[in-house]
Order: C-alpha cells, then structure tokens, then sequence
C-alpha cells in the first residue's frame, strides 16, 4: 500500500485495541442456581432449555453467558474517540431455524469463579441484538456472530480499561431462543482514534531569528513580509498529522 504509487497520502490507519484479554467467563444456570461453569472450554447453552421439547435439557434451565475483558486502556481515551467496537463469539449450534434474538449487555460490575445464577451482576446497558441460525445441513452453518459494542466501549472510556458483557435471549421462554457457543475463544475488538495533540514549540522566524508566538499586546512587530510559522505537531496514535495556519487581517 505504502509504496503504491496510486496510494494517496497522508495515510490514515486507525488502530485497533491490542493486549485485550478474556480475563474470566462464566456460565449462569437457573437450574443450577449456586453453582458455576467457570472458565468453560466447551459449547455451552444459553437461553432457555426446555425438558418437555428437548429431554437433554434435564430439567428447564435459562442460561447466560458472561466475560470480563481486561487490559483495554479505554480508561485513558474519551467517548469521541472510539470509532467502533465488536464483540464475536463462535457459536456451534440453534435449537431451530427461526430463533429469537440473542442480546449483548454492558454489565454493571465484574465476574469471578463465585458468580452464580443467584450471584450475577445487572444489565448497566443493552447494546446489540443478533438472530444466529446453526443447524447444519439445515440453516446456517457453525460460526462467528459478532454483536456491536460501540455503545458499551463508549460508556467506560475515560472511566475504567475493564469491559464486562453478557449474551442472553430477551424471552427465556421459548426453547426457540436456545443456542451454544464457545466461551473461551470468545473476542472483543476495539477501534478508536485520539485526536493530536496540541501544537508546542510555536516560531515566528524572520531568517533565523525567533520573534516569538504571543498574543494580546507583547505580539511581535515583524520586519519583513515573508516571515515563516513553524510548529510542532503530534499524534497519540503515531498517525499522520496536518497543521494549516490561517492569517488574517487586523490592526496593531
């Protein structure tokens, strides 16, 4: 791209958020109430699983799923820099073809290896929905779904590098809003762009003398009409960086 000669310049590459972590996830189970499926390595349920439609299921059971991602220094970057932000989990199964939404919640605080169906955090706010369908041979295949997550990494920047989300149906009253995914593999993604930094080092040159850069009355009177502006611009993000100067028209 860089030596193309078509390539357009100055470059622009917003970069995504690196080092994030699943620092825990955890399966809640009604059916189970006091007891986890911390750290879980296999295709879990989540929705409701109902006996009377699938005996597998056990007993009734609502499940949801939980992770903490860690390490995403959103905590120094302001809401307007966040350009987006995407949750994906691979999922590898749906009860059928025509399933309910499954919905990402930002959550109101962290989970541990104690978090429970009787001990889970609260929905702080509701951010995406997606209608997965993975019934091979019938509709869908197994597979990534991401969810939008914008909204959520919008609403800790500036406050915390900590993201808690949770995948649920909206009904957990149908056995048609039941599907599995994998929790471990599970990822988040987020893209931001911090606005450059303001100008230091500010010259006004006549030859190679400094007249300086002030304003109110000790502005400088300049002998010469091609003097020359000079300031040192910089980006957070080590993107290109555009300076314009604009002159106007005045009196002394």
């Amino acid at each position: 791209m860089i030596r193309d000669g078509g390539t357009t310049w100055p470059v622009a590459i917003d970069p995504p958020m690196s080092g994030i972590s699943r620092h825990e996830w955890t399966v809640v189970r009604s059916g189970w109430p006091t007891s986890t499926k911390y750290k879980s390595t296999a295709s879990e349920g989540v929705g409701l699983c109902d006996v009377q439609a699938d005996s597998s299921c056990n007993l009734d059971n609502k499940q949801r799923m939980i992770w903490e991602f860690t390490g995403l220094s959103t905590a120094s970057l302001a809401a307007g820099d966040i350009i987006s932000a995407t949750f994906k989990a691979y999922g590898t199964h749906s009860y059928d073809c025509a399933g309910n939404s499954l919905q990402l919640h930002l959550m109101s605080a962290g989970i541990s290896s104690s978090t429970t169906w009787n001990n889970q955090p609260s929905s702080k706010l509701y951010l995406d929905s997606q209608y997965p369908v993975i019934r091979e041979g019938q509709c869908g295949k197994p597979g990534w779904t991401s969810w939008d997550a914008t909204s959520g990494a919008k609403e800790i920047a500036g406050s915390s590098d900590t993201m808690v989300l949770e995948l649920k149906s909206p009904t957990e009253s149908t056995m048609s809003s039941w599907r599995r995914y994998y929790l471990y593999n599970a990822s988040l993604e987020i893209k931001y762009n911090r606005a450059p930094t303001k100008p230091s080092s500010m010259k006004t040159l006549v030859g190679a003398t400094n007249e300086g850069c002030t304003t109110g009355s000790g502005r400088p009177l300049l002998t010469s009409t091609t003097p020359k502006l000079s300031v040192v611009a910089k980006d957070p993000d080590g993107q290109n960086v555009a300076v314009t100067f604009e002159v106007y028209k005045g009196t002394r």
